[in-house]
């Protein structure tokens, strides 16, 4: 650990310039300090200089393959229309939405509590990312990992439907 505080100032300079963000390099120094000082026995680590650069590196990787995740879905999310018009009610159109659930619940059913947890706690309660991983005791990016894996799981699972419009 005494390396890391050493480099400390030469790692934020390498990551802010990486990432063009200094509050990132913050964060991505503070994942690779909790990264570091979870080794049980860091006095096997052969040259740790090098050990606390590389594993700088790939916590600043795995930052940058999250935010490009996240990129993605909010790609996605962009394709779908902003405004639903609300429709006329009737018994087959409530029918239809009602099946629709149900896929939907059973399709939730799939995943892991926790991934469900996550996709619940945000979509029906509205809470942040930072909410759900405090309730949750989870980080903000694992909280975004499990509503990729459960929207991923929705589109890739859910039968394709025509206008319930169409049907009444």
């Amino acid at each position: 650990m005494a390396v890391f505080l050493e480099r400390r100032e030469a790692l934020h300079a390498m990551v802010a310039a990486r990432l063009g963000d200094r509050q990132d390099a913050r964060d991505i120094l503070h994942d690779a300090w909790l990264r570091l000082s979870a080794i049980k026995q860091p006095k096997r680590v052969d040259n740790p200089s090098a050990y606390v650069v590389r594993t700088t590196q790939n916590v600043m990787k795995d930052h940058i393959r999250r935010a490009n995740v996240s990129r993605r879905h909010v790609q996605m999310a962009g394709d779908l229309p902003a405004d639903i018009p609300a429709a006329q009610s009737s018994p087959e159109i409530d029918a239809y939405h009602r099946a629709r659930l149900r896929q939907m619940r059973a399709l939730l059913g799939d995943l892991s509590p926790k991934c469900q947890t996550a996709f619940l706690l945000s979509r029906c309660d509205g809470l942040s990312y930072r909410d759900i991983g405090d309730r949750m005791g989870i980080s903000d990016n694992m909280v975004k990992k499990y509503l990729v894996k459960a929207l991923a799981h929705l589109r890739a699972h859910m039968q394709p439907a025509g206008d319930p419009a169409d049907r009444a």
